[in-house]
């Protein structure tokens, strides 16, 4: 089911007497927009972001200030949050950036009763909300959010190719079975929206901590990157819009020909030559070098 007033209700020990003259003014679960944006604002908070353990705010951080504006007006306007309540500030604790507070109290609980984690998320077990699978658009506008925050930023690595993007959390040892799970959830949301993805690894983040790095990095290959930017992209974070409209023209420009795998497979077989099956498919002779030498790796000849 959609999250409601009534899921609201339940993060409270005692619900207080004026709760419905609080809630009645937001105009909540009205519509799909609503929902929609209440998705991309859970992949923040379950990303950068944090839900305080007291209900009392929500914090959300990011490099840029002008991009915390932008997530500021949008809570404004969409969740009827006043402005009194936001509060920006710079931080230096791992390089300059910025934090905002919101202390908005019913935006926390709405937050945490939607399926954002609260407290340390490195100590919390969570999964990606059922409601998100209800509609397509509310689980890309999660993923959206989400990226934002822990994916590497998309951009050119080298002449035209991008970077391999990961995407990077760390959970405690005793976590790490429901984390994978959680991983497991984001890759295959991804891979629904036809974005291929590696395997998912673990590694030591932190030993005195004691927490653990799992990662996945969704495949670099032009036409991935651009079925990226179509199908997800970013929202609000002006640095890594920028860079991926960057490198997607590059990759865009400098797209060769789609590769038919079954098609080059058919031709080898027929015995054409590296020279023949390139004048027939357009790809360069390395290029089907190299995909005739990974297909022999792989038992087909």
């Amino acid at each position: 089911m959609l999250p409601s007033v009534e899921d609201i209700k339940k993060t409270y020990k005692l619900i207080p007497r004026n709760f419905e003259e609080r809630v009645s003014p937001r105009k909540w679960f009205k519509n799909k927009p609503f929902y929609v944006n209440l998705a991309y604002l859970i992949g923040k908070a379950t990303g950068d972001g944090h839900v305080s353990k007291s209900f009392g705010h929500v914090m959300f951080s990011d490099h840029d200030k002008v991009t915390l504006n932008k997530l500021k007006y949008f809570i404004i306007q969409n969740f009827r949050v006043e402005e009194y309540k936001f509060h920006i500030w710079k931080t230096e604790a791992w390089g300059v950036g910025y934090a905002m507070y919101v202390s908005d109290a019913l935006l926390t609980r709405l937050l945490h009763s939607a399926g954002a984690p609260k407290g340390k998320k490195v100590e919390t077990k969570f999964s990606v909300p059922l409601w998100f699978y209800k509609d397509e658009e509310y689980i890309r506008n999660y993923l959206i959010g989400i990226f934002e925050d822990e994916l590497t930023t998309i951009k050119i690595a080298k002449k035209s190719h991008s970077i391999k993007p990961q995407f990077k959390m760390a959970k405690c040892t005793r976590l790490l079975e429901s984390h994978w799970r959680f991983m497991e959830q984001i890759r295959n949301s991804l891979m629904f929206f036809n974005i291929e993805c590696g395997k998912i690894n673990k590694i030591r983040s932190n030993k005195a901590a004691k927490t653990w790095d799992l990662y996945f990095a969704i495949q670099r290959n032009k036409r991935n990157i651009l079925k990226f930017e179509k199908n997800l992209g970013f929202k609000f974070d002006i640095d890594r819009l920028k860079k991926l409209k960057h490198c997607c023209k590059i990759l865009k420009n400098t797209l060769g020909p789609e590769i038919n795998r079954e098609k080059l497979i058919f031709f080898r077989k027929r015995g054409l030559s590296i020279r023949q099956i390139a004048g027939k498919t357009g790809i360069s002779r390395s290029h089907v070098h190299r995909l005739l030498q990974k297909y022999k790796k792989e038992g087909i000849f």
